[in-house]
């Protein structure tokens, strides 16, 4: 997806600026007849509802505490994609339950509230399959498989730092790179810090789902450091993550083989505020003792990823929507120079 940049002092407010153009039924018919959708009666009010519906939950979120904010958010991402999917479908979208359950667990199972697992439910009508099959056209719902919370937030470029930190892991599910171009193709490295966690990192790059199509053969050189140095191929995809940082990724596969289907970053957050909304919403023996009483830090990753989702996912629904990547910065343009 190409990107453009727009400036803002508060992306947060910008991005929400943007998105709330398609609360107004007229802009929504608008939308809908660019697409060459002319829409069945009612369709732009329902969107237009969505989206105001949605931006109240998310502005609720922000005046909440922990013990209430996943479970706004995860109404509002409801309802976000709800109404963007409804544009790019044209049409409405049958779905009457979630398509994901969290599976019980008492409290003495559990090393940690993340080790909760999410699992998806082969429903046609079921929110999560059919959003996904709108927003990811390699959508394979059956190897989709169960996620626990914590893989699910493992795999999040902007919370890549307080996930290793809190939780650590035998295995990557994010690897971070360093990007370099030579003027026609990316290079990009695999710095020492990474091979210093994962001392067995090299195999985990063919589980990267289309690493093949993206890059030559692993380069594993020692210069003024060690490094695996991945060529990409002239003309293949670009597969890797960027947070909003501009930090970039490349994201393992699911499951014991590294083989499952990984979702797209907007769909791993709806996963994962689910689960925490389910938690906060049916699990207050579990939930509001933790919110209370954590001593161990994992509430402070929780509430870094709120903070992540109110900032990141609004936002890949606007690119999904303008189709194309929005970059909010506080640097203002210049005038290009003439000549050298």
């Amino acid at each position: 997806m190409n990107g453009r940049s727009i400036y803002s002092e508060d992306p947060e407010t910008t991005q929400w600026e943007m998105l709330m153009q398609y609360s107004y039924e007229s802009n929504v018919k608008k939308e809908l007849s660019k697409r060459k959708f002319s829409g069945p009666e009612n369709l732009s009010e329902t969107v237009a509802g969505a989206f105001s519906q949605a931006y109240e939950y998310f502005r609720a979120s922000n005046a909440s505490s922990l013990y209430t904010s996943p479970l706004l958010l995860y109404y509002g991402m409801a309802n976000l994609l709800s109404g963007a999917c409804q544009i790019m479908a044209g049409t409405f979208l049958d779905v009457n339950v979630h398509g994901m359950f969290l599976q019980p667990a008492g409290s003495q199972s559990l090393e940690h509230l993340a080790d909760v697992t999410v699992c998806p439910i082969a429903n046609g009508k079921g929110a999560l399959s059919v959003f996904g099959q709108m927003l990811d056209p390699e959508w394979d719902f059956s190897r989709l498989g169960h996620w626990t919370l914590g893989e699910l937030l493992g795999r999040m470029p902007d919370l890549y730092d307080e996930y290793c930190e809190f939780y650590g892991s035998t295995s990557p599910s994010l690897i971070p790179l360093e990007r370099n171009t030579d003027g026609r193709v990316f290079i990009d490295r695999v710095k020492q810090e990474s091979l210093d966690r994962y001392p067995q990192l090299a195999p985990f790059l063919v589980t990267v789902p289309h690493f093949s199509n993206a890059y030559l053969d692993p380069q594993d050189v020692t210069m003024v450091e060690h490094a695996i140095v991945l060529h990409q191929k002239p003309g293949g995809p670009d597969i890797t993550l960027q947070g909003m940082s501009g930090s970039l990724f490349l994201c393992t596969g699911h499951g014991s083989a590294h083989v499952d289907h990984v979702p797209t970053q907007d769909i791993l957050l709806y996963m994962t505020f689910f689960a925490l909304g389910f938690l906060s919403r049916y699990r207050p023996d579990l939930w509001n003792p933790f919110v209370k009483t954590d001593s161990t830090g994992e509430r402070h990753v929780f509430a870094k990823c709120v903070d992540v989702a109110r900032r990141v996912f609004p936002n890949l629904v606007l690119n999904r929507l303008l189709g194309y990547s929005v970059d909010f910065s506080s640097r203002r343009e210049e005038p290009n120079k003439i000549g050298s």
